[in-house]
């Protein structure tokens, strides 16, 4: 296969963490699709899967470490600082405004032909510019609209802004962001009434509304876990603790343990999957790997590809419904993966490429960050 065309890892020191940022991506699908499944005209209703919306935590978290550990040292000055927003915007922008474009067409199509929506809160048109600036997780916009699990690429691109004062934190007084990460927490925790709130209500639910808040947590996490890094790089054993707490995670969650009650469980995932990487253990996840490089890819486009196939095709073009429903909802949800891999090569790499302003030869392993999205990013992927 042509090279251009393949996925591979950049970084072989963060196997385990691209790993995770794939099984999270395909957890926020899986949540998402289900969501939808569940109650269909013929279909049961089956258990709630809520608790995989703390993938996009782990996100965030994966996101703080990472960030810090590639861009230390390289935002310390103005020009230092505008190039690494630039990189970051070069990175989010083009899937995120290319999907936002998507549902607006569909939202002018339906006014122009003066038809409605079964969902009128996905094309909530006071929320456009706010998605477009990036700044719909700050309690700007009543409804999660068009994309909607671009809130935390807003909440993302926040936390990136403010990324130097953290750095700063992390470098002379790292507990600090420890205590930022748990005050934000409990502050959480506490508006949403405590650790077995309603689950509705509860900040794993928190978008659009209190996104940022959310983000700031996991992302402060992370950072203060790199600037901890030779400390942790001590410990083994952290990979079977692993593989036991996302099995935890799963079993807690599909028992209906609420969600805020996992929050912590999430957060031991993404810190034992940093440990693993740091203390350069073996990882067995190496041949799935680079499809860490599909995160955000995953992340943006299952919505968009539900509303074409599901949506569109599905229920409206073949009318189908109970089984037959299920199984092409199930087959949309693999036909993700395919389409993001064509999303990245076609579409995103070019179009980095083009906002950076860097040239192929210089997207390296040397030069390249291993990213996550949140997801999330929420998600990241590499770039120059």
């Amino acid at each position: 296969m042509h090279e251009r065309f393949r996925l591979k890892p950049e970084s072989e020191a963060m196997l385990t963490l691209d790993f995770l940022r794939f099984l999270a991506a395909v957890g926020v699908v899986v949540e998402h699709y289900w969501q939808a499944l569940r109650g269909h005209e013929g279909l049961p209703g089956g258990a709630h899967l809520d608790f995989l919306s703390l993938c996009v935590d782990v996100f965030f978290i994966i996101s703080g470490f990472v960030i810090g550990s590639i861009y230390d040292g390289r935002v310390d000055t103005r020009r230092g600082y505008f190039g690494f927003i630039r990189k970051r915007l070069a990175r989010l922008a083009p899937l995120h405004w290319a999907t936002l474009a998507f549902f607006a067409a569909i939202g002018a199509a339906l006014l122009l032909f003066g038809r409605t929506s079964n969902f009128p809160d996905i094309y909530d048109w006071h929320c456009f510019m706010p998605e477009a600036l990036f700044a719909h997780a700050f309690n700007v916009c009543t409804n999660s609209s068009f994309n909607a699990p671009s809130w935390s690429i807003s909440a993302e691109m926040a936390l990136y802004l403010i990324f130097p004062a953290l750095l700063l934190l992390a470098r002379r007084q790292p507990s600090l962001l420890i205590a930022i990460s748990f005050v934000t927490l409990a502050i959480m925790y506490r508006g949403a009434g405590g650790l077995y709130g309603d689950e509705h209500d509860g900040w794993t639910n928190w978008t659009v509304d209190f996104g940022a808040v959310r983000g700031l947590a996991g992302f402060a996490f992370g950072l203060a876990l790199y600037a901890y890094r030779d400390r942790l790089c001590r410990f083994r054993g952290a990979l079977p603790l692993l593989v036991l707490a996302v099995s935890g995670f799963i079993a807690m969650g599909l028992a209906q343990i609420p969600p805020m009650a996992l929050a912590p469980l999430a957060y031991a995932i993404a810190f034992f999957a940093i440990v693993t990487d740091l203390s350069g253990a073996s990882a067995p996840f190496r041949r799935l790997a680079p499809l860490g490089q599909l995160t955000y890819s995953i992340y943006m486009l299952h919505v968009p590809l539900r509303f074409l196939l599901v949506v569109l095709v599905g229920e409206r073009l073949l009318n189908l419904h109970g089984a037959t429903y299920a199984w092409w909802s199930v087959f949309t949800a693999l036909a993700v993966i395919p389409a993001s891999w064509v999303s990245l090569i076609v579409f995103e790499r070019p179009s980095r490429r083009w906002m950076s302003g860097a040239q192929p030869k210089t997207l390296s392993a040397e030069s390249s960050p291993v990213e996550a999205l949140p997801q999330l990013s929420v998600g990241e992927q590499r770039t120059a």
